[in-house]
């Protein structure tokens, strides 16, 4: 067991901490609650994150988006899966710079354990749930709302 990961043992235990590393988690969604969850599970061990945002960033994200400061123009997902590859050389980072449908779905959600859903619409999130339900896997949801989260 890695000496990174020994303060959370006590938490999840070292089978914990090996189904962790063993994972394979969806986070819809790369905005301000987006790049909180992704650098959490990135930090906490999950093996590997499946990023999917079809927005880039813009100047007015940056004070709640923190993980596209100081970068190169370029969609969020795949700035979100440089950052993880970054902070953690064991997560495997797969960006999917795409919007979330009823057609892609199946694909985004494929060998993944469990979804987040960081999602800013109703329409995307009705998606997700679907697609989760279809396929049997947990569905974490969180949300802000206003027009201060767009």
């Amino acid at each position: 067991m890695s000496e990174r990961y020994i303060r959370q043992i006590p938490l999840v235990s070292e089978e914990g901490q090996e189904r962790l590393a063993g994972s394979k988690v969806a986070v819809i969604g790369c905005g301000g609650l987006g790049c909180n969850v992704i650098t959490q599970l990135a930090m906490a061990g999950v093996g590997e994150m499946v990023l999917v945002d079809k927005d880039a960033p813009s100047e007015s994200d940056l004070n709640r988006q923190f993980i596209y400061a100081g970068r190169r123009p370029a969609p969020k997902a795949e700035l979100a899966a440089e950052w993880v590859g970054q902070i953690s050389e064991r997560t495997k980072a797969v960006p999917m710079s795409k919007e979330l449908n009823s057609g892609n779905v199946g694909s985004v959600l494929k060998g993944c354990d469990i979804a987040v859903d960081c999602l800013d619409n109703n329409e995307s999130r009705l998606v997700l749930n679907a697609g989760v339900l279809s396929k049997g896997i947990p569905l974490v949801h969180g949300a802000a709302d206003g027009p201060w989260a767009r």
